[in-house]
């Protein structure tokens, strides 16, 4: 699964509210047996709900989350699937087990 994350963020007064979070740098890593994919990227943010409005220092990482996946909407797979693609692409790498005081026949069978 893809981890998010939003690295920075960029705030504005947006008519009556303060402390607006209007744009944000996000990262897109996931990682399986040992290979590694990454992507970053930065979004415009869908305009605040007065209503439901959040104050900036009340908001919470989940939260700025879930506001970048709301503005980049079937983006989002693309990132995941760019992050896929890299894991995907590199070998698994291949770890033994090897204790130099142990003949071959005691070893364990490296599981893969």
């Amino acid at each position: 699964m893809a981890n998010w994350k939003v690295s920075h963020i960029e705030v504005q007064d947006v008519g009556d509210l303060a402390g607006v979070i209007v744009k944000a740098r996000f990262e897109v890593s996931d990682s399986d047996q040992g290979r590694n994919g990454f992507a970053n990227g930065e979004v415009t943010l869908l305009a605040p709900n007065a209503d439901a409005f959040t104050a900036f220092d009340a908001v919470q990482h989940d939260q700025a989350v879930a506001w970048v996946k709301e503005a980049l909407g079937e983006a989002v797979a693309a990132y995941e699937a760019q992050v896929k693609k890299q894991i995907d692409s590199q070998p698994v790498p291949k770890t033994e087990v090897k204790l130099p005081w142990m003949p071959k026949s005691e070893l364990p069978v490296p599981k893969r």
